[in-house]
């Protein structure tokens, strides 16, 4: 059995008694199962796409900590690890090529003799999700001899690729700070409690590695921050030393029953706080698991961010358009979530991909601002918008189908199209990716469940994505879609709360009152049915039952029964 084989659950075979789950970050070596830290489950994962192929420590340091300044000293941490929860029975996995990188070699395969089906399977798997052109061949086996050819014809070019590399920073330089830059601090906490302290560490260094995934964020590397603490660091002098334009600092205090963290962002040009909030990282009625934190504190700074960044990006002067630039506005506008930003952020992206083809960022919010336009109906043309949709994602898998958000979003397309496996294969291939922090997998995984009729499936991973995102603009969307799924699982009281909930949001919503009215209404509660679409027709004049079948359905028959049930009862309601 190879090292790309998959069980069943999607976790990889290595050998014969050693098991991978990316998903979960475990190592299973026989009986004795451990829990790698995230970095060093990225770089056993990477290796183990790429079975017996020299991997380079420059594509595993661009893979793992992409845009981040970190030394090869991580990586041979990570390699460490990785070898020392293996066993002295498998350290051998692992090949060191000096100066040049890592190769993880072919296992002794398990007795059952499923090597070749699992190897095909795990393939398929991979190029259906875009992640891997297909192969034309089966023959990997560069251990050994091979291995040694390998290595000399790359030893021959390292001292020329080393002089002419090495002058190309990581991350934000020192001195002038780069626009889109940031440091994140080590957060304060209490030194006298351990699992503090590593919460804390394990925080910050998350941080890090997740706001690098914002497109053109150079973010400087934890260990050049280490000697500035949160609190006791003067941010314009960080942001002096470490080249950056943004500081992160803040701390962690446990409370009974879970823990705040206060986080600030700082303008370091200024050392004004752009943002400052006290967090509770309690889960409210959400029935989600609050240890993984990271993801929503992620996403509550990308939020206030992007606000600063909109309100700070200044337009390029005439006659000197950049595409990067037209295509980093456009990524801001769309996440605003708003008719006239995601308008906008349309004409930049085309402006973009006219100037450069192959502007794979602006390819990704071109497609991403087409498909909110279907599921909000901020368009007539919904078959046609659909469709252009479709054609730039797919544009932008073929550039590069590793980037965040791209395949969620081919899969959003594809559960809009009714065709469901794929849509789920989709967004498999996103939290393969590692990239399970991003909250628009984790709703269109609900969405689809919802369509295929499975709404006591839709529950959780709707859940996690309003768990991710607090600060996110559509949240009166998912919140909505909750309240939906609950609704057609036959649990009206949750279906009730969470309406309320989605009416209750910052940004409140037509759609959210109008599934507040149609729950009302199948709750018994014909007055707060009909001040929802009073308030609705308030905040959208025109709304109508003709404009809520042009939402998003299914052919499905269960959901078809469930669906009609909501039309008759927002018709009882008074809509028009």
């Amino acid at each position: 059995m190879t090292a790309r084989d998959l069980a069943d659950d999607g976790a990889f075979r290595i050998g014969a008694t050693v098991t991978y789950d990316p998903a979960v970050n475990e190592l299973r070596v026989g009986d004795r199962a451990v829990r790698l830290r995230p970095q060093t489950g990225a770089v056993l994962k990477h290796l183990l796409l790429h079975p017996d192929r020299l991997v380079s420590k420059d594509e595993l340091l661009e893979t793992v900590w992409p845009g981040i300044a970190v030394t090869e000293n991580s990586l041979a941490q990570c390699i460490a690890e990785i070898r020392r929860e293996l066993g002295p029975e498998n350290r051998g996995a692992i090949e060191t090529a000096p100066r040049l990188g890592y190769r993880f070699c072919q296992m002794p395969a398990a007795p059952d003799g499923r090597a070749d089906n699992a190897q095909a399977a795990a393939s398929d798997r991979i190029e259906l999700a875009g992640l891997i052109p297909k192969r034309q061949g089966q023959n990997h086996r560069l251990c050994g001899v091979a291995a040694v050819a390998a290595m000399l014809l790359i030893a021959g070019l390292t001292s020329w690729w080393q002089r002419s590399t090495d002058a190309i920073p990581r991350a934000a330089g020192v001195g002038q700070p780069s626009g889109l830059s940031m440091a994140v601090l080590p957060l304060a906490v209490d030194a006298a409690d351990p699992a503090q302290v590593e919460l804390g560490a394990r925080i910050t260094e998350d941080l890090t590695r997740d706001l690098a995934q914002i497109p053109g964020m150079q973010m400087a590397a934890p260990s050049s921050t280490i000697d500035y603490r949160s609190g006791m660091a003067n941010p314009r002098r960080v942001g002096r030393e470490l080249g950056v334009h943004y500081v992160v600092e803040g701390r962690v205090e446990r409370a009974a029953g879970g823990f705040f963290v206060d986080l600030s962002l700082i303008d370091a040009s200024t050392g004004t706080p752009r943002w400052s909030e006290r967090v509770d990282m309690s889960t409210g009625m959400l029935d989600v698991d609050p240890r993984d934190v990271n993801g929503r504190l992620t996403h509550i700074l990308r939020s206030e961010l992007i606000e600063s960044e909109v309100a700070r990006f200044q337009p390029t002067a005439p006659g000197r358009a950049d595409a990067g630039d037209m295509a980093l506005r456009a990524w801001l506008l769309w996440h605003r979530a708003s008719p006239e930003d995601n308008a906008q952020a349309q004409v930049l992206a085309r402006q973009a991909i006219t100037l450069d083809p192959e502007s794979l960022l602006a390819w990704r919010v071109l497609a991403g601002a087409l498909l909110l336009d279907r599921i909000a109906v901020w368009n007539d043309d919904l078959d046609g918008v659909l469709q252009r949709a479709e054609v730039a994602v797919v544009r932008a898998l073929t550039l590069n189908p590793r980037k965040p958000q791209i395949n969620a979003i081919f899969g959003a397309i594809m559960a809009v199209r009714g065709r469901y496996e794929e849509a789920l294969a989709a967004f498999n291939a996103e939290l393969a990716l590692g990239l399970r922090h991003e909250p628009e997998v984790h709703e269109w995984r609900g969405i689809t469940y919802l369509l295929m009729g499975k709404p006591g499936q839709a529950v959780a991973p709707l859940e996690t994505a309003i768990w991710l995102s607090p600060r996110n603009p559509r949240l009166s969307y998912l919140w909505r879609a909750l309240a939906i799924a609950y609704l057609h699982a036959g649990d009206i009281h949750h279906a009730r709360d969470c309406a309320w909930t989605a009416v209750r949001s910052p940004r409140p919503t037509a759609q959210g009152y109008e599934t507040l009215a149609a729950v009302c209404t199948l709750a018994g509660d014909p007055d707060c049915a009909k001040e929802a679409i009073s308030e609705l027709l308030r905040i959208a004049p025109g709304y109508s039952i003709e404009r809520v079948k042009k939402e998003i359905s299914s052919r499905t028959s269960t959901y078809l029964v469930k669906r009609q049930d909501y039309l008759e009862a927002l018709r009882i309601a008074g809509l028009p």
